[in-house]
């Protein structure tokens, strides 16, 4: 095992506490975005980003520049040390449940195209689209429709409790 649950909520809460470094571009995992990285990875997916007119593009690399990128499965990779895709992920989880309420601290939740950590306590945090940083979600308030939570094969969940 990789990591501890709360050395996984740890690192999640260090990225929100830091969070104006920080923007979602989709296909960036760490790395400061500078506009030959962001055009890049707009090229390499162009049917991802035709939701986008050319005045949307603008402000998103605006917002973007200079600051670290990532998409969610590159926030919740580095919080559970697996770097590779949401349904990545989402597929070395177990004890999955599709009452999130039944998650501990550090279990990941996922929706089909999106996945988030549960950081305790009825929270959980995760990178929504561009234009946004890292936020944080009351799981009562269903700002996100996530289908399920599991425990992530790296974590060790000893202690960890739904708290």
């Amino acid at each position: 095992m990789a990591k501890t649950w709360d050395e996984a909520v740890k690192t999640a809460l260090d990225i929100y506490l830091h969070r104006d470094n920080y923007a979602y571009f989709y296909g960036a995992k760490g790395h400061v975005l500078t506009d030959d990285l962001m055009t890049y990875l707009w090229n390499a997916e162009p049917k991802y980003f035709a939701k986008y007119n050319e005045t949307d593009k603008k402000r998103i690399f605006n917002y973007s520049r200079g600051k670290i990128g990532g998409d969610c499965s590159w926030f919740v990779g580095k919080c559970v040390g697996d770097m590779t895709w949401s349904g990545g992920i989402w597929s070395k989880c177990y004890d999955i449940n599709s009452d999130i309420f039944k998650g501990v601290a550090g279990s990941v939740v996922y929706k089909p195209g999106h996945i988030g950590i549960d950081i305790g306590y009825g929270f959980y945090l995760h990178t929504p689209s561009e234009l946004h940083t890292v936020e944080l979600g009351r799981f009562k308030e269903w700002t996100v429709d996530w289908n399920w939570c599991g425990k992530h094969s790296y974590i060790d969940y000893n202690g960890a409790d739904n708290r």
